[in-house]
């Protein structure tokens, strides 16, 4: 019995490995499962109740064993050698934060990223959801957020070179923005300096942004923090997403054309006392879409708002909606990001591809408003107005 019970919690360890591993472990581990379940099989009818039980205890908890010891390869920051350079700098550091997230599956940025409830829920639900974003990078391949950050950060640090200090962080990546404040900014003294969240609207990432901060602030207390607002009030990012639009719309007649605009106000884990303010920025900024759309001749009735956030049923009753419509070419248009997360693309993948006669029809995918010089000129006028407010308040 006791070597029944060792192998079966054995198993449960391989099988939450299997689930969270990439590669050749997880090809070999498959190999294991191949061997146990035909042991299984074969001694089956020898066991009773008691046994199988007994069996199935020890698979649950190695499993919970294994599952809390995932975060021990969670990724931790190095925070040795944090001494300030001597000499005061001069320009002003400028911290652009995006939400980020890894170029490809990377199990110790997946751990950190995990929100830990006190309930300990988060133990058993871990393996699960990284076995979902495994496969979702299998199927997907690698991520581009990352590259396309790095391309903003290039172009703006270009357009502010003289007085300002560009640095690049994530709020769910490496290079969060925590290590670039200390190990880059603070290290390197600083004395003022300019956060800039990449968002959309007020969402739950930007005040996680600005409370860590903010936070932050009390224990630096010579250094001048600011902190600009999300781009929801800005032209810039309306007319950028219009302008994809118009780009891709390769001489189709703009009456065969429907367009379903992505909101992100409902997106998972959003803060409740902010979701209504979340969910008015957001509207207003679909609403200055649509008015601009339709200035270019696009039909209202053709552009519609996904306003509950990859709602499957939703999107594809809208796919279904505009096809009767007669529409032939389909905008599907995330409005909340630079560049939608891999995960969601999947899910916009899969939501095109069950929905009922959708064979042979256009589906163009925006992902997001992209790295275009509307942007940039946005952030750079953000920032530059943001210095000229600190040094008047300085002097």
């Amino acid at each position: 019995m006791f070597l029944k019970i060792l192998f079966s919690f054995i198993f449960g360890v391989f099988l939450i490995i299997y689930m969270v591993s990439f590669g050749m472990i997880e090809r070999y581990i498959t190999i294991v499962f191949t061997i146990f379940i035909y042991l299984l099989i074969k001694n089956i009818k020898k066991m009773n109740m008691k046994s199988i039980g007994i069996i199935l205890v020890s698979i649950v908890v190695g499993m919970s064993v294994t599952s809390y010891s995932l975060f021990y390869f969670e990724y931790k920051s190095d925070h040795t050698d944090l001494q300030k350079s001597f000499e005061p700098k001069k320009n002003t550091a400028v911290l652009l934060v995006f939400e980020g997230e890894p170029a490809k599956y990377d199990l110790s940025i997946l751990l950190k990223n995990i929100e830990k409830d006190k309930m300990y829920k988060y133990i058993f639900t871990t393996p699960f959801h990284l076995y979902k974003v495994k496969r979702t990078y299998e199927e997907m391949g690698n991520s581009g957020y990352e590259e396309m950050c790095n391309n903003i950060y290039l172009k703006l640090s270009n357009r502010l070179d003289e007085g300002y200090d560009i640095f690049l962080g994530y709020a769910n990546n490496k290079l969060y923005y925590q290590d670039v404040i200390d190990k880059k900014i603070v290290k390197n003294n600083y004395k003022r300096i300019i956060v800039v969240p990449v968002t959309l609207t007020e969402s739950k990432v930007y005040h996680r942004i600005v409370n860590d901060i903010t936070l932050k602030k009390t224990h630096l207390k010579e250094i001048e923090f600011e902190f600009c607002d999300p781009l929801w009030n800005n032209k810039n990012i309306e007319n950028s997403i219009v302008r994809r639009i118009i780009n891709r719309k390769e001489g189709i007649d703009k009456e065969k054309i429907g367009i379903i605009l992505l909101g992100e106000a409902f997106k998972e884990g959003s803060d409740k006392d902010n979701l209504l303010k979340n969910m008015k920025q957001e509207k207003i900024v679909i609403d200055h879409i649509k008015l601009k759309l339709k200035e270019n001749e696009f039909e209202e009735r053709k552009i519609l708002y996904a306003n509950t956030y990859l709602n499957e049923l939703q999107v594809k009753n809208f796919l279904e909606q505009l096809q009767s419509y007669g529409v032939e070419k389909f905008f599907i248009v995330n409005t909340g990001d630079i560049v939608d997360t891999i995960k969601n693309q999947y899910i916009i993948k899969k939501i095109v591809e069950h929905t009922k006669n959708m064979e042979g029809i256009d589906v163009c995918y925006i992902k997001g408003w992209g790295e275009d010089d509307l942007l940039i000129e946005t952030l750079e006028f953000k920032i530059r107005s943001m210095n000229v407010k600190i040094w008047s308040s300085s002097n």
